[in-house]
């Protein structure tokens, strides 16, 4: 997709954007401000948590219920809900992907959970195909702050084979040791599924919906 392309999509609401990056990046928080100017909103963690109501899982509304269910890397039930979440996440893509199929009359920004770079490949590049993805790009420097957020608000967190708890150590301080290799890994992964990245830094302060509109269309 070129400028000219991006902007004939928006005027004649057929843009689609998926916005992907770690949790507490802001992926929820662009989405939601851009349905003030009309786009639809895709919130992926509230289908996952929908989905898995359905399947007779008792789990609380947001993200905060979604994390209480999945719980830490370092309890034992982590492996069965960190599998049941990814598998129900690929089904919400997929439904997601039909949707988009079948058309959505207004342009629309699909909000990704942090882990949407687990998914199948070819689900990835199903949505590449009917969207742009938007990378938001913590810098290196925010790893604390995240990890604090991480910590103070829990969303929920794919952590696949980065996590590996030492006999000496809590599980706490496991999860302090292993969340800068975890960002490290997811970066990169980011970095390969998106088409463009924006800096957190560009977005944080000052910029209001159109500022962001332009900030995507000038990466193409």
């Amino acid at each position: 997709m070129n400028q000219q392309e991006f902007l004939e999509k928006l005027n004649n609401n057929q843009l689609v954007l998926s916005l992907i990056g770690m949790s507490n990046i802001g992926k929820s928080h662009w989405s939601k401000k851009l349905t003030g100017i009309g786009f639809n909103h895709m919130d992926c963690d509230g289908r996952i948590g929908n989905k898995l109501k359905q399947k007779s899982i008792k789990i609380r509304d947001g993200t905060a219920g979604l994390a209480e269910w999945m719980g830490y890397p370092h309890e034992e039930r982590f492996a069965h809900t960190q599998a049941e979440y990814l598998n129900t996440e690929k089904e919400v893509i997929m439904e997601i992907i039909d949707e988009l199929e079948k058309g959505i009359p207004s342009n629309t920004a699909i909000d990704t959970s942090g882990s949407f770079i687990y998914t199948e490949q070819k689900v990835r590049e199903d949505i590449r195909e009917k969207s742009l993805i938007v990378y938001i790009k913590a810098p290196k420097e925010m790893r604390e702050k995240m990890f604090k957020k991480f910590m103070e608000n829990p969303k929920p967190v794919i952590w696949g084979d980065i996590y590996k708890k030492r006999e000496d150590e809590s599980g706490t301080d496991a999860l302090a040791r292993c969340y800068p290799d975890l960002l490290d890994y997811r970066f990169k992964l980011y970095e390969e599924c998106a088409d463009i990245s924006i800096p957190y830094e560009s977005i944080y302060q000052k910029v209001d919906t159109a500022g962001f509109l332009e900030l995507i269309k000038n990466q193409l």
